[in-house]
């Protein structure tokens, strides 16, 4: 886990974390709801807020930030850095 102490960071009851996943909370919040599972060698980059039950499958990148490569003359080091938080909900 990649986090910060002034981001919070929250995983919920029954919730299955595999091995090499990533969890950043440096731009945003990450929560991950109860009886969730996030697959091995994946990475969640905060704003990010998971339901409760949700599943995500191994080696996945998910972001709520976006580097801002609207423009591919524009170096992702200059480009502008925006933050959305990103939601995935459980649908049954």
């Amino acid at each position: 886990m990649d986090v910060v102490p002034f981001n919070e960071s929250v995983i919920g009851e029954k919730t299955i974390i595999e091995d090499f996943l990533v969890i950043n909370n440096g731009v945003g919040e990450v929560d991950i709801g109860s009886n969730a599972l996030i697959g091995l060698s994946s990475a969640i980059i905060g704003p990010f807020l998971i339901d409760d039950k949700v599943i995500l499958v191994r080696l996945i990148v998910a972001s709520g930030l976006d580097h801002g490569c609207q423009d591919a003359r524009v170096s992702s080091k200059r480009a502008a850095l925006t933050r959305k938080i990103l939601l995935i909900r459980f649908q049954s």
